[in-house]
């Protein structure tokens, strides 16, 4: 953009009005009709005083375009609901920025333009090949910044086997890339990893929940509670002392 069009932005910015309630989905909707060019990186920055109502299907809508859209909360009120904000920004594979006090919005803003400004590859897709893996979180791959790595986590079944293809647009230009799995060896030094899907899978199943509560999730946070040995809005632990004389 160049100082003309942005002038013009802080002029349409400043001459709005707000007032009632928030209608987050229809305007992510709506967002999401708008034409994008090939190869370009889209970002939606959801801006809001944290009073907002999310209903359980702006996740889903969030989740389900992660390929298409790289979504980011920013919320500025002494109240904010974090489990919203938090909330939107876990499903949608990013950071929250929360200000909650004024002399922290300077920092919070920069931080945010430094967080978007370096898009690196866009559209990524990743092809799993003879490897066969499931339960993958995020479900859909998101953008990948300078500023932040990608990061999916997932279970697999039988041997390590089959090429893993990673694949994407930077710019004008395709990117692939391969990993043959079969090269890879289970390592004990890595055995945190299974905690780390279970607690990002027990975190999605609470954000979901805290919007609208069901049973079935209740069940599936128990299980893998019990299963992983982690503590969950479900589960605790129970410290059992011996003193010997």
């Amino acid at each position: 953009p160049n100082p003309e069009h942005i002038r013009m932005a802080l002029d349409l910015l400043y001459r709005q009005q707000g007032g009632g309630g928030t209608a987050l989905l229809p305007a992510l909707k709506r967002g999401l009709t708008l034409p994008r060019s090939e190869g370009v990186s889209r970002s939606f920055v959801i801006a809001t005083d944290g009073y907002v109502a999310i209903e359980p299907e702006a996740f889903d809508l969030i989740r389900d375009h992660l390929g298409d859209a790289h979504f980011i909360t920013y919320s500025i009120g002494t109240s904010v609901n974090r489990h919203l904000i938090e909330g939107m920004a876990r499903v949608g594979a990013g950071e929250p920025f929360v200000v909650t006090k004024p002399d922290e919005a300077p920092g919070k803003a920069e931080k945010l333009r430094r967080y978007i400004q370096s898009p690196v590859l866009t559209q990524i897709r990743i092809d799993f090949g003879g490897f066969e893996a499931y339960d993958m979180e995020p479900a859909r791959v998101p953008d990948l910044f300078a500023e932040r790595p990608v990061l999916v986590y997932g279970k697999y079944r039988g041997k390590p086997a089959g090429t893993i293809q990673l694949s994407g647009r930077s710019g004008e230009h395709k990117f692939d890339d391969t990993l043959d799995a079969g090269t890879c060896r289970p390592m004990s030094e890595n055995s945190a990893l299974r905690y780390l899907w279970a607690r990002a899978r027990i975190a999605q199943l609470s954000d979901y929940n805290g919007l609208r509560p069901s049973e079935d999730r209740v069940r599936q946070i128990t299980d893998l509670g019990l299963e992983y040995n982690l503590l969950t809005s479900t589960t605790s632990f129970v410290a059992d002392r011996k003193s010997v004389v």
